[in-house]
């Protein structure tokens, strides 16, 4: 050991500079890996910390010819009538929705996430049950809390049988006192009922009409999955003929099981399996760079320890002593930059870096990638010494005191090729980068056919909700704003909406997806009526639809019923860029309904959940949000309305994809640091081995200029030749990407242009810098040293 601290200490203190940025580049590259494991690993455990994960499945269907080519959501009758058509189904579970409410005790309020379904439906995830029973979940008004949630409002987990107030959504309708019936284990935040609390009701029993719920099955075993698949299309078939469905109406049906685990990256899902892909072999490719990057330096240290290791093999050392002696001081240093890379993550944690990813990167909660990370430290310090080590002791010693490796052309090609192998690198993460941000510049710039930089969106209360046409006149009052409407959902908020599916026939069948409005909702969002009129006052059970249902199905027209035991068409307004670039526009056309209070939907639960507001194009939007805030506040006091941009609401939309091209350009970014390091590194020793040929260029009338370009063209000529081979590589990484839109940008020559130049400059730069101290010294201290 003392040996080894001794060699490094010695080219350590010859070669500060160098040595510190090797370091340094290394510890950041550990740094990365570690950080972009912890969303890897977030991302690929998704859901797999259910009890018996892989025998639990979510069924999709396509069916094509009525609510479109895929559907996650099922009705309850035929939910059932699947589930036990096969003896290999051992449980299954219905979920409607997931949503957010305040619940009270003694007056307090707390915010609660709930997960509502059919009866005891989380039996069929088999949650770790503390006390109480999911039993009582098919009773009226019982709720299942957490663990963590039942010692937020209670302080303890001995809740079993008290009461929380769910207030009423519309101060007309009386609160609901809800019963605590059983308290279950928290799940881990990578699984998607973390920190839900459950409600089961028994709502649509025999109710073929409502197609609203999500549909998860246990088989006893995954290898019986083809055969439970096969039943249950059959089954469907059969289910449907009954109800008079004819062969053509159900053709192109597909039942889909989907492991639970596959659930986050499905259409529909929270993330994007080519996004973490990605993101796991960026991690790879900046390990890469960095143990090149060490390589490099190892290997342009070899003439400067040659003769001293050779030396040591005349006095009697063994080649095999030497070669370890080496490796384990290569190694060392690697440990010394895994350290250090601990500290930058902590670094990290405290300044708030942890928004860049979902997982937690604080290293008490990351010890199995700790360890990951301190043995790929040690592999890359074995596989960084390996070569240099050999090579270095491999000459005989009458023959190395008389050579120079430095400029030998095999030591020159080595480390050439190793630096080629960093440009190649920058290029690709940079080029996948540029069209990760031409798709996120498309997504905030294209025309969504509504006035969305005009539009702001508001929660509602129960008091808002109760006073419609108040809170749209107040808002009215407010400077810069122009009109304002309550909506069910967000417009571009989700991949996709509620989906309504009527007629009979091929004559007056369609599907569509439907916002429940009000008559100042077209208005609000500046919608362009391209037939027909838009909604008035006192319009009841009427529809809107965008254009793209007339062209879908040209049997529905204006003032006209959308069939006999329908509603009446009152116009058609431009597409919409309703849902997100994940599906495809106009795939699925949009109504807008508007319901009567003594029609149909006159029970249909309250649907007013959204305010939007219209404000002039020259509104100062900050203070504008300020002032709507404010206002509201006039109906519930001390009350969070989350006013925001539509640019905020898109934003959130696309966070995850967002999040992962934050990651990736900074990783980015990091990675062609690491490469500058390298070429900084490998010109300072290359100029250091040069230093006799520069002054005898000097000495022979060469200028500064012409020794600059001299080092200068070789990197050039080199970083050309990286750029063919990785300008391809790059498209491929950055289409892969693209995949997970149904709409995408256009990949433009400028992002390929972009990088070459990127990289050529700083590259050019590094190189200029280090080489101009000896292409201004003087000649004869040059010469002198050799």
């Amino acid at each position: 050991m003392k040996t080894i601290i001794r060699n490094f200490t010695s080219i350590f203190r010859r070669f500060v500079m160098a040595n510190l940025l090797n370091i340094l580049g290394l510890s950041l590259a550990f740094a990365a890996f570690f950080v972009i494991m912890t969303q890897v690993s977030y991302d690929n455990g998704y859901n797999k910390s259910i009890k018996d994960y892989r025998n639990l499945y979510q069924i999709s269907m396509n069916l094509e010819r009525s609510m479109g080519d895929y559907t996650t959501h099922f009705s309850r009758p035929i939910a059932e009538a699947l589930s036990q058509s096969s003896p290999h189904v051992k449980s299954y579970g219905l979920i409607s929705q997931v949503f957010n409410r305040k619940f009270r005790i003694n007056e307090k309020e707390y915010n609660l996430q709930v997960m509502l379904g059919i009866n005891d439906f989380p039996k069929i995830f088999e949650p770790e049950i503390i006390s109480g029973n999911l039993d009582r979940m098919k009773e009226e008004r019982q709720i299942v809390v957490t663990e963590s949630a039942a010692k937020r409002m209670f302080g303890s987990i001995d809740v079993v049988n008290k009461t929380i107030t769910l207030p009423a959504l519309t101060e007309e309708n009386p609160d609901t006192e809800i019963t605590i019936c059983a308290i279950v284990k928290d799940y881990p935040d990578n699984t998607f009922f973390y920190d839900c609390c459950f409600i089961g009701s028994n709502e649509n029993e025999g109710n073929g009409n409502n197609w609203n719920y999500y549909f998860y099955v246990r088989l006893d075993d995954a290898k019986n999955v083809k055969e439970v698949n096969d039943l249950f299309e059959k089954k469907f078939i059969q289910f449907f003929k009954e109800k008079g469905t004819t062969d053509k109406d159900l053709e192109g049906l597909k039942i889909n099981f989907m492991p639970i685990a596959d659930t986050h990256f499905s259409k529909g899902g929270t993330s994007s399996k080519s996004s973490v892909y990605l993101l796991f072999c960026f991690s790879i490719l900046i390990i890469l760079i960095a143990g090149v990057n060490f390589m490099n330096f190892t290997l342009a240290e070899t003439p400067m320890r040659i003769r001293s290791i050779n030396t040591q093999k005349i006095l009697g050392a063994t080649a095999a002593k030497l070669k370890g002696s080496l490796l384990a001081e290569a190694v060392f240093i690697s440990l010394i930059a895994y350290a250090l890379s601990l500290i930058w993550v902590v670094i990290a944690n405290d300044m708030g870096l942890q928004h860049l990813v979902d997982a937690s990167i604080r290293l008490d909660d990351q010890k199995t990638l700790l360890l990951l990370t301190f043995l790929i430290s040690v592999t890359v310090g074995l596989l960084a010494g390996a070569y240099p080590s050999y090579y270095v002791t491999s000459f005989p010693p009458a023959l190395v005191l008389k050579g120079s490796f430095g400029l030998s052309p095999k030591g020159r090609i080595l480390r050439a090729i190793l630096i080629s192998i960093q440009f190649i690198i920058s290029f690709i993460l940079i080029i996948a980068v540029g069209i990760m941000y031409l798709q996120s510049h498309y997504i905030f710039t294209s025309d969504y056919g509504y006035d969305k930089d005009m539009v702001m969106v508001a929660s509602t209360t129960r008091e808002t909700r109760s006073q419609p046409e108040a809170v749209i006149n107040r808002m009215k009052n407010i400077s810069g704003v122009e009109d304002a409407s309550f909506s069910q959902f967000i417009m571009s908020s989700s991949n996709g909406y509620m989906t309504w599916g009527r007629g009979t026939n091929e004559n007056d069948q369609v599907g569509f997806a439907v916002f429940f409005v009000d008559s100042h909702f077209p208005n609000t969002l500046g919608l362009k009526i391209v037939e027909g009129r838009g909604f008035k006052e006192g319009d009841g059970d009427v529809y809107m639809f965008s254009e793209s249902m007339k062209k879908k199905y040209p049997f529905v027209k204006v003032d006209e019923k959308l069939n006999a035991n329908d509603f009446l068409v009152v116009g058609f307004f431009d597409d919409l860029q309703y849902a997100s670039f994940r599906q495809i526009k106009d795939d699925l056309p949009l109504g807008l309904f508007i319901s009567s209070p003594t029609g149909k939907y006159k029970d249909w639960g309250n649907w007013r959940n959204v305010l939007n507001i219209r404000v002039g194009k020259n509104v100062d939007k900050i203070a504008a949000r300020k002032e709507i805030q404010k206002a509201l506040e006039e109906f519930t006091p001390h009350n969070d309305f989350n006013v925001r941009s539509m640019d905020q609401v898109i934003e959130n939309n696309y966070q995850h994809e967002f999040l992962y091209t934050k990651q990736i350009v900074l990783f980015s970014l990091l990675a062609i640091l690491i490469s500058i390091i390298g070429v900084f590194g490998l010109t300072m020793f290359e100029s250091e081995y040069r230093r006799k040929e520069i002054g005898i260029r000097k000495i022979m009338g060469s200028s500064t200029k012409e020794i600059l370009y001299m080092f200068n063209k070789r990197y050039i000529y080199m970083l050309i030749g990286c750029f063919v081979f990785a300008a391809p590589v790059g498209y491929l990484f950055g289409h892969h990407w693209l995949e997970g839109f149904a709409q995408q940008t256009n990949i433009s020559l400028l992002v390929f242009l972009v990088a070459f130049l990127l990289v050529t400059f700083f590259t050019m730069l590094t190189v200029t810098f280090q080489s101009w101290k000896n292409a201004n010294e003087n000649p004869i201290n040059s010469i002198k040293t050799e």
